[in-house]
């Protein structure tokens, strides 16, 4: 593949999409949400989490992945109630029911999800791979530097949110919230503006500056929702914005004294 697997990364197969995944799919800890899966697809009748579970074939496929990993199975296989209750599980048994629910689906939940666990355990290949393939789309090392800079600040940020009462749609809320403050435009608006399509990057099509101011306002507003211990879409939301809106306000206000371009 020729773009990064990351929670930016637009990388689209067939109807769904690696944003959509990683915002959508709640996590606890390493494991991931079945029920967002589940409801990502349609909500499917009688292939629910629970109903999936009760299958002969699923009870033999969780015994072996307890035997392969000599973990028990509340290790890679859990159930929550109340607020973002459900079940969740490990990236295999996701990438599993996936499987069972939509092919297509199931190719990029691996490309997501396990993909990024490859890369965790061995970065620098990882890096080195997807810096290459930036150097063939033609940037250069300033800009990509600031690129990977960027991907690091926006998972910490999606962290941030998920631990914060965030669930759904109130990833893509949240984004659009920076991207307002920031540059005045929703992200289909940004397309629009760009010339891309939905199935591009935003990042990938940014000014380095652009970049780098998005980083701050993004890490700016990681630490005021932690530090004021806010809660929920809407108090989220207005910290991504305002966070934002002050950084450009700062680059305009020097912009326009030192008279830049």
């Amino acid at each position: 593949m020729n773009n990064i697997i990351e929670i930016e990364i637009m990388t689209e197969i067939s109807k769904y999409s690696a944003s959509t995944l990683k915002n959508l799919v709640g996590v606890d800890g390493e494991l991931k949400s079945l029920n967002d899966l589940w409801k990502l697809v349609g909500s499917p009748k009688n292939q629910d989490p629970s109903q999936w579970l009760r299958l002969p074939d699923t009870i033999s496929y969780l015994d072996s992945e307890c035997k392969a990993q000599n973990v028990g199975k509340s290790h890679i296989l859990k159930s929550k109630r109340g607020r973002n209750g459900g079940t969740y599980a490990s990236n295999r048994i996701l990438l599993e029911y996936a499987r069972y629910l939509d092919k297509d689906l199931a190719v990029i939940v691996n490309e997501v999800f396990l993909q990024e666990v490859a890369a965790q355990q061995n970065p620098d290949l990882y890096l080195d791979k997807y810096r290459n393939a930036y150097k063939k789309k033609g940037k250069d090392d300033a800009w990509i530097d600031e690129r990977m800079k960027g991907v690091g600040i926006r998972k910490e940020l999606t962290s941030t949110l998920s631990s914060h009462g965030v669930v759904g749609n109130g990833y893509r809320v949240c984004t659009n919230a920076s991207y307002t403050g920031l540059f005045g435009m929703n992200a289909p608006a940004i397309r629009d503006g760009l010339g891309i399509t939905k199935k591009d990057s935003i990042r990938d099509n940014l000014s380095r500056r652009q970049l780098l101011a998005l980083s701050l306002a993004e890490d700016l507003a990681k630490d005021d929702i932690n530090q004021n211990k806010l809660w929920g879409t809407e108090q989220c939301a207005q910290t991504c914005h305002d966070a934002s809106k002050t950084i450009n306000n700062a680059v305009l206000s020097y912009v326009n004294r030192k008279n830049l371009k």
